[in-house]
This record gives structure tokens, C-alpha cells and sequence, in this order.
């Protein structure tokens, strides 16, 4: 089974990261947010990688991507 990154770095992608980590056997190797909306090149000591940029760092053909984001108003 391919690991996994994260699409988002904040709440809801923090609680995705955990259910993979205690109720999967999926390995979350990072997470991914839009370039602009970098803030730490880190979350919870995964890498944070530019979206514009993960095809070349986590290509598909060996990764899956789990969106983790949530409406706001």
C-alpha cells in the first residue's frame, strides 16, 4: 500500500495524521498545503511541501494524497 500525504496543515489535517497513524496501516510520510500558505517547512514532524512541488517530491505513482481540509466562514 502506497504512503500517504496529507493535503493541509492545520486541525483537520492533524487529526487525519493521527487515525492514519493509530487506525490504518497507512504511513503518512508528509503533508502538503498551496505554496502561498507555507508557514514551517514542518507539522508535526513530517515535511510541509508546496503542493506546486509534490509531484516531484512524492510523485503519484508511488504516493496517495488524503485531502484534509474543512470549510470556514
Amino acid at each position: 500500500m502506497k504512503p500517504v500525504v496529507i493535503f493541509g496543515a492545520g486541525d483537520i489535517a492533524e487529526l487525519a495524521g493521527h487515525y492514519f497513524r493509530t487506525d490504518s496501516d497507512r504511513r503518512v510520510e508528509a503533508f502538503t498545503v498551496d505554496g502561498a500558505y507555507v508557514k514551517e517547512t514542518t507539522f508535526r514532524g513530517l515535511p510541509v511541501v508546496a503542493f506546486e512541488e509534490l509531484a516531484a517530491a512524492y510523485p503519484p505513482s508511488t504516493h496517495d494524497v488524503f485531502v484534509a481540509v474543512s470549510y470556514t466562514s
